[in-house]
Formats: C-alpha cells, sequence, structure tokens
C-alpha cells in the first residue's frame, strides 16, 4: 500500500489546526475538573461546583459533570441553579435520576402534583423499586387519590420489613 503523502499532509494540518483552537478549552477544562474533583475530596462544595461551572460554560462537559454540578448546587443551597442543571439534565438524551429525584421534589414543593407522576413515570427504571412506589403513592394521595395511594402500599410484597414501610405508610 502506497502512502499518499498529500492526503497525509492534509489530515496533519487539520488536526494540528484543530487541536490547537481547542487545546486551551481543553486544558482549562481539565484544570477546573482536577480543581473540582480536589475541592470535593476536601469538602469544599462550593469550589467545586464553581469549577464544574467553568467546565459547563466552555461547553465541554458530560453527564456526569453536569450530576455532580447539580447535586453540589443542592448541597450549597443554590435551588435555582439546580433546578436549571436539572432542567438541562432532564432534556438531554440522558436519565439521570439525580436530576429526576430533584425534578420530583420541587413539582411536589410546588404543589404540580400530575408532574410529580410524570418524572416517577419518567425515571421510574433509574429509581429502586421500593422509592418508586412510596413516592408514587404518596403522589397518589396528595393528588385525591387515596385507593391507589393504598394499592401501592400494598402491593410492596409479602417479605416482612418491606410490608412493615407499606403497612407503616398505609398508617
Amino acid at each position: 500500500m502506497k502512502l499518499n503523502k498529500k492526503a497525509l499532509f492534509k489530515i496533519l494540518m487539520i488536526t494540528g489546526c484543530f487541536l490547537a483552537c481547542f487545546k486551551s478549552i481543553v486544558a482549562a477544562s481539565s484544570a477546573s475538573y482536577l480543581v473540582a474533583s480536589e475541592a470535593a475530596s476536601s469538602y469544599d462544595y462550593e469550589i467545586a461546583l464553581e469549577n464544574y461551572l467553568n467546565i459547563i460554560e466552555k461547553k465541554t462537559a458530560n453527564e456526569k459533570i453536569y450530576q455532580e454540578s447539580l447535586l453540589y448546587a443542592v448541597i450549597t443551597n443554590q435551588l435555582s441553579l439546580a433546578k436549571e442543571l436539572a432542567e438541562a439534565l432532564d432534556s438531554s438524551q440522558v436519565v439521570a435520576p439525580t436530576a429526576g429525584l430533584f425534578l420530583f421534589a420541587d413539582a411536589i414543593h410546588l404543589n404540580k402534583f400530575d408532574k410529580a407522576q410524570r418524572v416517577l413515570l419518567k425515571y421510574r427504571a433509574s429509581f429502586p423499586n421500593i422509592l418508586t412506589t412510596l413516592l408514587t403513592g404518596w403522589t397518589s394521595f396528595l393528588n385525591g387519590d387515596t385507593s391507589s395511594g393504598k394499592n401501592n402500599f400494598s402491593s410492596l410484597g409479602d417479605e416482612k420489613v418491606i410490608s412493615a414501610i407499606g403497612s407503616y405508610h398505609l398508617a
């Protein structure tokens, strides 16, 4: 196989230009990630959040960065920011349980019980079954459907511990 020098030169030039253009963004994102990781391991969640937000701002963030940012926004009581991050995750193709749980809690807080049920339905597979069953039961009660709520709590099974949890919520 003969190597085409012109094609190879063209590929190297395009790659070089691409790397030169985005090198500073990638380097800055890497530094922000390193600072955020170190800050989080030292329980300095505000600094961790600030650096993760820098990565998001540069459009180099992935799902993990968004989820970590959401978690740290909640921990640092920046709930409006947490809502923005949860909605961004929710609108992406990713099903992130942290976003679903936050959006569920927000809907309950706003007395939007139908929306809370829709969120539960969307994230059902990513939550433990017992959590989904309990949240669905309580959401049904809040929405005025007591029989559906009771059925959810009763459906928790025959295992003693889980059945006891269902009975507790029925009381």
